[in-house]
C-alpha cells in the first residue's frame, strides 16, 4: 500500500468548509438573488447539498445568524443555492 501524505487545508467554522459569515454577508448584500454556493470546489455530494439546503432554510447554522426562513436555499443535483429573501420574505 502506498500512503498520500498532504496537510489537510485550513478548516473553517461550521459544517462544508464554508465560511457561513461571509456568505451570509454576501447574500444580504444582494437580497431577491440566488447565488451558487461554492460551485468550482464543492464535492459533488447530493446528500450533503439537501442537508445543508434545509439547514439553511431552517435558520440552524449558527454562523449566519439568521432567523428560521430568512435564506431560502434550494438544491439541483448536487448543487447548492441560497439567497436572502428578507426577515418578512420581502425579496422573494
Amino acid at each position: 500500500m502506498t500512503l498520500e501524505f498532504k496537510d489537510p487545508g485550513k478548516m473553517l467554522p461550521g459544517n462544508a468548509n464554508f465560511d457561513w459569515a461571509e456568505i451570509a454577508q454576501e447574500l444580504r448584500e444582494n437580497p431577491g438573488s440566488w447565488a451558487v454556493l461554492d460551485a468550482e470546489n464543492r464535492k459533488k455530494n447530493k446528500d450533503a447539498s439537501h442537508e445543508i439546503a434545509r439547514r439553511i432554510r431552517m435558520g440552524t447554522i449558527m454562523s449566519m445568524k439568521a432567523r428560521r426562513n430568512e435564506f431560502e436555499a434550494v438544491t439541483r443535483g448536487a448543487e447548492l443555492y441560497a439567497r436572502y429573501v428578507g426577515r418578512r420574505g420581502e425579496y422573494r
